[in-house]
């Protein structure tokens, strides 16, 4: 990037000084940039525990179904595939930061 405001340097048009400031900033935003580049492999290991903890959910929410049903556990495929409910439910969890399921599983 010096070297694209090296001519307007030597002509005099830019001072040093603005050529630091460029350098300085192109700097950061190349660090901004790389951060994700540096923390893929924390955000893949976010990622993952998040998708476990849904399918955990998903299966103590089919388990309470069955258990509410009468069902032996593990015979429904609701673990599968959550129904509308709990996937409200999951969308009130994610904004209240609270799981839900615990008063769920404190009235079982």
């Amino acid at each position: 990037f010096v070297c694209v405001l090296m001519p307007f340097f030597i002509k005099g048009e830019v001072s040093l000084g603005t050529v630091k400031q460029c350098e300085m900033a192109l700097s950061r935003i190349t660090a901004s940039l790389s951060f994700f580049i540096h923390e893929y492999k924390q955000l893949a290991s976010y990622r993952a525990q998040v998708d476990r903890l849904y399918d955990f959910r998903c299966c103590g929410l089919a388990f309470m179904k069955d258990k509410q049903a009468g069902n032996p556990p593990g015979t429904s495929e609701s673990a599968e595939v959550p129904d509308a409910q709990a996937d409200r439910d999951l969308h009130q969890v994610l904004e209240r930061g609270a799981p839900s399921i615990t008063r769920e599983l404190a009235e079982v």
